[in-house]
């Protein structure tokens, strides 16, 4: 038709043009553009159905790539934003609180999200766990649909992935979220964790005590919490004068400490892991362990494990308050840290020897 201006209908699309309602209105713009945007209008514009454009925005994998992402690119240049929980609440609030995180199968994934699980309770909120199983993939998906509506805040026990860039939509919105343990370094996200450094110093000292005369650092890096770890046990090392090794380490360096030996690591499985490396090279030698939140059987074969147990009952409460917070809107996304002291050392001995 002579004078009309059309946007976007499939894939084509005119430079300058202005995308129109079905009906020939245009959307509105300025401030609130947007606001009165439909899925309908929304399908229309990318030249698909209602339901493609549905299962689009859900990530629906039977929908193709392509076509998600071109919906998704379409839907934020329109200023689409859909609220799943105001279509079934009248004041937009689900009171569920997502807690998302790789797996259930450590402790310090299951007792955060159980002791988050009876804070949030005691306050009138749901929390539902969101589970991406290691999957880059899965983790942005999930973090995604935060900005749905479909929860009003969610604790993340972030992975090894730099996933920076898919946390700003939501930091730009000032999106309720916390980091447990862990966080993401660049971001204003606020973060609860424990007291790491004076951790792994204390487990280091208790090695000390008992008897050891070198160590093997296997706090790795690629996490805050690790890199910690490893920084403060290698700075005690070296004040008290004490020779160590980190990082790769051959036979013939591990056959040339001085025992008792400790070994430190954030976990029981990496120091096993470590002695099966090198079981000649360690065969017959006197060692402790240091590590943090549980030591499972006999510290075989070594002399003693120490244990830093952290407190996630206190770091679930704090992160909990301080994201309700952020939801009632008492407080904004800052980058700030608050550290937790651990709950308790224990000792292991041997008990049958």
């Amino acid at each position: 038709m002579p004078g009309a201006r059309y946007g976007m209908i499939g894939r084509r699309q005119y430079p300058g043009s202005r995308i129109r309602h079905p009906s020939g209105q245009p959307f509105a713009e300025g401030p609130g553009e947007g606001m009165g945007i439909t899925l309908r209008d929304l399908a229309a514009a990318c030249g698909v159905d209602i339901s493609t454009v549905s299962r689009a925005l859900r990530d629906d994998p039977r929908v193709k790539a392509a076509t998600r992402e071109r919906v998704r690119i379409e839907a934020e240049r329109l200023g689409y934003h859909p609220n799943l929980a105001a279509r079934s609440l009248a004041h937009g609030r689900t009171r569920t609180v997502w807690f998302i995180l790789a797996s259930l199968q450590s402790q310090r994934e299951q007792e955060p999200a159980q002791h988050a699980s009876l804070q949030l309770r005691a306050r009138g909120y749901d929390l539902l766990v969101a589970l991406y199983h290691g999957d880059p993939d899965a983790y942005r998906r999930t973090l995604r649909r935060l900005s749905q509506g479909v929860t009003d805040g969610a604790i993340v026990l972030p992975g090894p992935q730099d996933e920076t860039a898919a946390f700003k939509p939501l930091v730009e919105r000032n999106y309720p979220l916390i980091f447990v343990d862990r966080h993401v370094e660049g971001l204003p996200i606020p973060v609860v964790t424990s007291r790491n450094a004076e951790g792994a110093r204390e487990l280091l000292r208790r090695c000390l005590r008992r008897g050891a005369r070198s160590s093997v650092v296997l706090f790795g890096a690629g996490n805050p919490v690790e890199e910690s770890r490893r920084d403060a046990a290698l700075a005690h090392a070296r004040k008290r004068g004490l020779p160590f090794v980190h990082g790769q380490v051959s036979p013939d360096i591990l056959a040339r400490l001085p025992e008792p030996i400790a070994f430190l690591a954030s976990a029981q499985y990496t120091v096993q892991q470590f002695l099966a490396q090198h079981a000649m090279a360690l065969q017959g030698r006197r060692m402790c362990f240091g590590v943090f939140d549980e030591w499972r059987g006999e510290p075989y074969p070594g002399d003693a494990a120490f244990v830093c147990v952290q407190d996630f009952a206190q770091m679930a409460r704090v992160a909990v308050d301080q994201l309700l917070a952020t939801i009632d809107g008492r407080r904004k996304l800052r980058a700030q840290k608050t550290e937790i002291p651990p709950a308790e050392y224990r000792t292991i001995l041997p008990r049958f020897r």
